[in-house]
């Protein structure tokens, strides 16, 4: 398990991009790296200013309180905490300005907490030079984000931070300052737990792209660890993905957009998506799939591979993106409606105006993605009979294949399926074993069982947070639990058969 506050660096720079300085296996460690700037996030629920957690219990069961600093009077949940580094230098600003904190709920998002990222990137940057160079090299112009800022959040959410800090607290950073720092975190940010945020100076020196060889999450230091998702070679430019990696061209780059990433990955300039027609849709002449000749460009063509018959952009992109609006309100009126949920396996046949859409598409992908959280969950189906439990691992096993193409290797949206499946194949083996299937048959698919289990143990076990690895190895003990049974059972059996003659 890594150290928290340890930086390793299994790359190097290569002018201005990290790439492997040694060859790499799955789940090494190819960067871990500290925050420069950790803090609370836009809009989110009050937390700690001293430790980042919100209010009530921490992952130790501990009880987390917020309550006024007896210095500032902002947010803490301990002594400890009110003296931190974290909260040491804006808590003296917030002291001599006077400055005090009015939020009284701590259970309901606020926007009082805005300012206070920002605060604390401007004094560190005043007194870091080199740090200060190399985010102006980035060039994180105000213009860039604010019509985006006052989408994202409201019309006068950068004017109240901007206030806050010139002229609540008077700090002596001026406007264009302020603004600086704004765009700097709404760029270069990476969300944290408890909707904090986190800012990471190398962040910028690692290329990012849609398929990439590298899967990251964050620790309790707010440091930020990059794993290998397969075998890297020496010499290989490190590569990360910020955004749905679930998502076709179209959706995806939409998120790259409000994320200010201009991405050239392979799979961004591939209408295709690597052949799969995941963002394409079905040619009406003949087999083909007509895929955008340029996905970073909406004014493209689309051509059909087959035909080659071509369509406007305009008019693909407006069919995709009326599917996906009918596919999200069936979305959620399946919370509460049973045939909505089963209207779903009905669509994957590609029934009516869905036929418009190829088998790999995007869409149909989001449907087998509701389903499996649907079979076991859902009220109508938390008791569910063996066709859905082998209707979800198959939806499971379909998400593989194709993920795979998109990006392969490891990744935490695949572990989460992983153990979607090994939950729905123990649901299928308490089925066997209720309906008297023969002990043989039920001890073979926990066998099978065990090794789907495999690959997310493997994963998860070098983690900082064990929670979900602990949650797989308690639904597989289920099994291992089954099987053991399973030999009672067999005994018993005999015992009785001993017993008759």
């Amino acid at each position: 398990m890594e150290g928290n506050s340890q930086v390793i660096k299994n790359a190097k720079l290569t002018g201005n991009i990290f790439s492997t300085n040694q060859n790499l296996e799955p789940g090494d460690i190819v960067l871990q790296l500290p925050p420069d700037v950790a803090g609370p996030g836009r809009g989110k629920q009050p937390v700690c200013l001293g430790c980042l957690h919100l209010a009530g219990k921490d992952k130790a069961g501990k009880d987390k309180e917020l309550l006024p600093c007896s210095s500032c009077s902002w947010p803490v949940c301990s002594a400890e905490c009110e003296k931190s580094e974290l909260h040491e230098k804006e808590c003296a600003l917030l002291k001599s300005s006077n400055f005090k904190n009015k939020i009284t709920n701590f259970e309901e998002a606020t926007t009082d907490l805005d300012f206070v990222t920002p605060l604390r990137l401007l004094t560190k940057l005043s007194s870091d030079k080199k740090l200060k160079e190399k985010f102006a090299k980035i060039q994180a112009n105000y213009s860039d984000v604010k019509q985006r800022n006052i989408e994202e959040y409201d019309p006068t959410s950068d004017e109240r931070i901007i206030k806050v800090i010139k002229n609540d607290i008077k700090c002596g950073f001026d406007i264009k300052e302020i603004e600086e720092a704004i765009a700097i975190i709404e760029k270069l940010t990476i969300p944290l737990e408890n909707g904090a945020q986190a800012i990471y100076q190398d962040l910028p020196n690692i290329a990012h792209s849609c398929s990439p060889n590298t899967y990251y999450n964050t620790l309790t230091s707010k440091g930020i660890v990059f794993r290998a998702t397969a075998p890297i070679k020496s010499g290989t430019i490190v590569t990360y993905c910020k955004t749905d990696m679930a998502k076709c061209n179209l959706f995806r780059r939409r998120q790259l957009q409000k994320l200010f990433i201009s991405c050239e990955c392979d799979r961004c300039k591939d209408g295709s998506e690597f052949g799969t027609g995941f963002g394409s849709l079905q040619c009406k002449d003949c087999d083909g799939l007509v895929s955008s000749t340029d996905p970073r460009n909406g004014e493209a063509e689309w051509l059909c591979g087959g035909c080659k018959k071509t369509r406007t952009g305009k008019e693909c992109i407006a069919i995709l993106d009326d599917l996906h609006t009918k596919l999200e309100k069936l979305s959620e009126s399946a919370d509460d409606n049973k045939e909505s949920v089963l209207s779903f396996e009905k669509l994957l046949s590609r029934e009516g105006e869905w036929k418009q859409l190829p088998v790999n598409s995007q869409l149909f992908l989001d449907m087998r993605y509701r389903l499996m959280f649907i079979y076991q969950y859902h009220k109508d189906f938390y008791r569910t009979d063996d066709v859905c439990l082998k209707s979800k691992m198959d939806h499971c096993d379909e998400w593989f294949k194709l993920t795979e193409s998109l990006f392969p290797g490891r990744s935490y949206s695949r572990v989460l399926i992983e153990f979607e499946k090994v939950n729905a194949a123990v649901g299928l083996m308490n089925w066997m074993q209720a309906t008297w299937k023969p002990t043989a048959e039920v001890n073979l698919f926990i066998g099978e069982i065990n090794k789907m289990g495999m690959d997310p143990v493997n994963m998860l076990k070098d983690e900082e947070e064990q929670s979900l690895n602990n949650m797989v190895k308690q639904t597989l003990m289920v099994a291992v639990e089954s099987r053991e049974a399973q030999k009672t059972r067999v005994l018993i059996n005999q015992w009785a058969d001993e017993d008759e003659v």
